[in-house]
């Protein structure tokens, strides 16, 4: 994906709006996935929420994350990533800027995308069981759109893009390590207030 994205904006136009433009309307398409997702798996998990007791929905969504973890550090699965972000097709499909707005869409709802390390699945499970209905949609915002914007960042500079996306791919270790962290992380967060209630 931010291969594609790398060289966002038409092959045979320079224009510099032109490439601005497909970055805002990635990076909108981002806000609006991620806060879309959020607010679907908030309604999906209302029964976990309901129906749990604070400490059995708090238990679950530990076992959760820590399957995502040991997913994360390929203890368990196949450690392989397969498959696209979007299909090729959509900028023919639909457009230049409607194609981009839904590559930011799909990549800012995470869970619809290859997803390479097990924190996107933790972050819209956290809002989804942990937070009232606003912060769920804030947080899946804030989310979708710092997944978009990484990409979009390179809208005007196909060049610079294409480095960062070589350097990620070096750091993938770094990458798993990170989600991991992040994801006990939010597990120690919501934990935190849980305990001492």
């Amino acid at each position: 994906m931010i291969q594609g994205i790398a060289s966002l904006g038409p092959r045979d136009q320079t224009s510099v709006a032109v490439h601005l433009k497909t970055g805002v309307v990635h990076l909108v398409g981002g806000i609006v996935g991620g806060g879309s997702m959020a607010a679907v798996a908030w309604l999906v998990a209302t029964p976990v929420r309901t129906l749990l007791p604070n400490g059995g929905v708090l238990g679950l969504f530990a076992v959760f994350v820590a399957l995502n973890v040991a997913v994360d550090l390929r203890w368990v699965g196949s450690g392989t990533s397969r498959g696209r972000q979007v299909p090729a097709t959509w900028r023919q499909r639909y457009g230049h800027y409607s194609g981009f707005a839904g590559f930011g869409g799909t990549l800012g709802a995470g869970v619809a995308t290859f997803v390479p390390y097990a924190i996107t699945y933790v972050v819209f499970a956290a809002a989804a069981v942990l937070l009232p209905l606003g912060s769920a949609v804030v947080c899946g915002i804030v989310f979708g759109g710092a997944r978009a914007a990484i990409a979009a960042a390179g809208s005007t500079n196909a060049s610079l893009a294409g480095r960062v996306f070589q350097r990620i791919i070096g750091m993938r270790r770094l990458g798993t390590l990170a989600s991991v962290g992040l994801a006990l992380t939010i597990l120690v967060v919501a934990a935190i207030p849980r305990a001492f209630a």
